[in-house]
């Protein structure tokens, strides 16, 4: 594991992740379900976390001629021209990069309404604000 504090303003103290890397990350067999998770970006005083999967080249399928295939150990499928470019956004107000495709790979994986529905678990999405506000 790797320590990683950040000076934020407003956050009395800074914050520290942790960067828990799985020594199997290099297994790139999708056959073992419980190995899916390459990393674990983890909140240390909240103990929230990100898992992180890689995404890496998809060697049967671009021996089968699908030059740009990619892969996931968790079984996603992906081609190159859907991640790359990757396109500049934010994210709470802070610089992010997301793939190039992300209104299609979101439909496929959530449904269309993940981009048009604008309330979700008692809180609605304020269009003026952009914030999810709970509902009273």
């Amino acid at each position: 594991m790797t320590e990683h504090h950040f000076d934020l303003p407003g956050v009395p103290g800074g914050r520290t992740y942790l960067l828990d890397i799985n020594p199997h990350y290099v297994v790139r067999s999708t056959l073992d379900r419980r190995n899916v998770i390459d990393a674990r970006w983890i909140d240390t005083s909240s103990g929230l976390f990100i898992d992180i999967t890689a995404i890496r080249a998809d060697d049967d399928r671009r021996n089968r001629g699908q030059a740009g295939a990619l892969m996931c150990k968790d079984g996603h499928r992906y081609d190159e021209t859907e991640i790359f470019p990757l396109r500049n956004s934010y994210f709470e107000d802070f610089p992010v990069k997301v793939p190039y495709a992300y209104t299609k790979l979101l439909q496929e994986e959530y449904s269309y309404k993940s981009l048009t529905s604008t309330n979700f678990q008692d809180h609605e999405f304020n269009e003026e604000t952009n914030i999810w506000e709970k509902i009273k």
